[in-house]
């Protein structure tokens, strides 16, 4: 339904009536679920951290840099600090 009053507030798609369900294909549903996903890692992840500002300086490497990620970066094995 939210698909159908979106395009009929861009397009102006008389077709739309309430009531109506609004089908996904099933194709498409895995791609819901990713899309969700990568909404939560940005809002509870990487978002904090943007608003941090954390400073990073290239001359202390990875090791140290890595660290100042915390959870928005993959675990890589061999790092410590």
């Amino acid at each position: 339904m939210l698909k159908c009053l979106r395009r009929q507030r861009a397009f102006g798609n008389p077709q739309c009536q309430p009531g109506l369900k609004d089908e996904t294909p099933e194709r498409d549903r895995p791609n819901q679920k990713k899309f969700s996903e990568l909404k939560e890692y940005e809002g509870e992840i990487l978002y904090p951290l943007a608003t941090q500002q954390v400073e990073i300086d290239l001359d202390e490497g990875v090791k140290v840099n890595y660290y100042k990620f915390g959870k928005a970066l993959k675990y890589m094995r061999g790092l410590s600090a």
